[in-house]
């Protein structure tokens, strides 16, 4: 359900990289704490870790040959701390009966409609960037 933090030891070389991903996983940790107190099920939780953080990186590892790629980790987090943020802002004023309901029956239509959520604001983002550059 959660993600463990890494203790950065002394003249660590990627103290940088360690640093942002023990963000990106406190990030975490509070929206997964918020939904499971909002009545999100544990099962839920698990099958949204799997989904959006454990599949993609066993993916990236094994397509670079076995190599671990700290940048593509990050932004793998970045990513689900994005999805999991929307499926609770999308479920903020809901009664604990919806939570419920929406992390375990619903729990692939609720990601997906977070997914296509920030999607669309990343895309109009983009528009309005390119033409005020232009």
């Amino acid at each position: 359900m959660s993600l463990p933090t890494r203790k950065i030891g002394k003249n660590n070389p990627k103290a940088g990289f360690i640093q942002e991903t023990n963000r990106l996983k406190d990030e975490w940790n509070k929206q997964v704490w918020h939904a499971y107190s909002r009545g999100a099920t544990r099962e839920g939780l698990m099958t949204v870790r799997r989904e959006l953080i454990s599949e993609p990186a066993a993916e990236s590892i094994r397509s670079s040959g076995g190599r671990k790629d700290p940048a593509k980790y990050n932004g793998i987090l970045m990513t689900a701390v994005a999805i999991i943020t929307e499926m609770c802002r999308m479920l903020r004023r809901e009664g604990r009966e919806i939570w419920a309901e929406a992390w375990g029956d619903a729990l692939t239509k609720l990601m997906d409609l977070a997914r296509e959520t920030l999607a669309g604001r990343i895309t109009v983002k983009n528009k309005s960037r390119n033409t005020m550059e232009r």
